[in-house]
């Protein structure tokens, strides 16, 4: 709370933090990428950041079985997990996205790397898509 000279109280903007300065967000932009594993097939799936720096905020994907993935930040091979995670656990639906607490922002020409394992032991299609903002500066 910031205390004003009469001694009023009023909360501070959360978004500009009472600069008065609006941000722009960025654009709505998604990858996604498609990924055909056989059965218990190990592999890795890779998207190419272009154009504009990304700014991640979902996660959705869409699969005929069941798989345990890892995402990864392909220039400084940043894992978002200690190991691979299950897709209920990982991966939400184009209904219900799968949130990222922090927005994690990749580079231009950066990659976004997913780490995948087929658990469902038939082949398995899978679509990954991460939804968020090009950041452009």
């Amino acid at each position: 709370m910031v205390v004003r000279p009469d001694g009023t109280q009023y909360q501070m903007c959360p978004i500009c933090g009472g600069t008065g300065e609006a941000t722009d967000p960025g654009l709505y932009f998604a990858y996604a990428v498609d990924i055909t594993l056989n059965a218990n097939q190990v592999s890795q799936a890779i998207i190419s950041v272009t154009d504009y720096a990304f700014r991640a905020l979902f996660l959705t994907a869409k699969s005929t079985g069941t798989f345990t993935s890892q995402l990864m930040d392909g220039k400084n091979k940043r894992p978002f997990s200690n190991e691979n995670i299950q897709n209920v656990n990982a991966w939400g639906t184009a209904q219900n996205p799968f949130p990222l607490p922090i927005p994690y922002e990749f580079s231009v020409r950066d990659q976004i790397l997913i780490n995948v394992t087929d658990t469902s032991g038939v082949q398995n299609v899978i679509n990954f898509t991460i939804h968020g903002t090009e950041v452009q500066s």
